[in-house]
């Protein structure tokens, strides 16, 4: 299976760099929409036109590379993925802006012969970029890109090929998700809800044009999803660390479930003073199952 092992840039005096390769991205990305539309103009007019394939946009694009300060791989990877995501939506993209308040974030794909992973830092067009690197790659690098977040800063993505790690046990689990807490399994293993968002309840960031939090950093102007991504870092980390704990955790369970019911049916339930009048557990829904097994073994008590 193919994971992807994501660490972050030390972007301080590199992070210029990748700025500029990132416009010269958006440039061949917004190329490709030209072409494109064209072609559907011409189609609209009446002719007889067809829309260009990969290879027709890697063939218009040929020899751009050094004019733009990109290896000739990453534009031909740009040409593939536009005409990847023009055939899955059965339309043309949007363009990728490279300022103002739509900027699209940063984004310089590429293959493996086209950087050089050494140790802790990768090397691309002979520069190098050092991240710090958290783990080790678990596989062959099969491809990868540099992305940028809300906040402004870097990252390097290698997506790797790895050997499948199938559940070796051969017991089953049942997850119940609850409102006091984040989820309950029947082995009695709670997940507690962390709820630190309480603590900034008193200065929430809201949507709108007043609510744009003025602090040090890159000059285009942020959007509020963008604005309160870089206000509450925290927050978010501490979701993600949720997320994977609760992820990861009954992996060693061959076959699980999770309850069907909704939070806000929980909610009503809670509210209303209804309880289950009719005995067993709740209904489950199938995560990952062998066959010949319904329902997760073990009972769940009232909340």
């Amino acid at each position: 299976m193919i994971l992807t092992y994501k660490y972050r840039i030390k972007d301080g005096t590199v992070g210029k760099h990748l700025d500029r390769h990132s416009c010269a991205c958006n440039f061949v990305w917004n190329y490709c929409c030209q072409i494109q539309r064209e072609a559907q103009s011409r189609w609209k007019a009446g002719r007889a036109v067809k829309w260009p394939t990969a290879f027709d946009l890697i063939k218009l694009c040929t020899g751009a590379a050094g004019d733009l300060g990109l290896h000739s791989d990453t534009v031909q990877t740009i040409c593939r993925q536009f005409a990847a995501s023009r055939d899955a939506k059965h339309k043309c993209p949007r363009f990728r802006a490279s300022g103002g308040s739509k900027r699209a974030l940063g984004w310089i794909p590429f293959i493996p012969r086209a950087v050089k992973v050494d140790g802790a830092h990768v090397v691309y067009l002979k520069r190098k970029f050092h991240f710090w690197k958290s783990r080790d790659l678990g596989g062959k690098v099969k491809a990868g890109c540099f992305t940028q977040d809300a906040r402004g800063r870097w990252y390097v993505a290698f997506q790797c090929e790895v050997t499948d790690e199938l559940s070796t046990g051969n017991s089953a689990i049942g997850i119940d998700l609850g409102l006091k807490t984040l989820a309950t399994c029947s082995d009695g293993v709670k997940v507690p809800a962390l709820q630190h968002y309480l603590a900034r309840e008193e200065t929430p960031v809201t949507a709108g044009p007043s609510s744009v939090v003025r602090t040090p950093g890159p000059s285009w102007a942020m959007t509020s999803e963008q604005n309160a991504a870089r206000s509450n870092p925290r927050d978010l980390s501490a979701k993600l660390v949720v997320q994977l704990g609760l992820a990861t955790e009954p992996q060693r369970h061959a076959v699980r479930r999770i309850s069907a019911l909704s939070s806000r049916y929980l909610l009503f339930l809670t509210l209303t003073g209804f309880r289950r009048r009719t005995p067993g557990p709740p209904p489950f829904s199938s995560m990952n199952s062998t066959p010949g097994q319904t329902s997760a073994e073990g009972s769940f008590g009232r909340r």
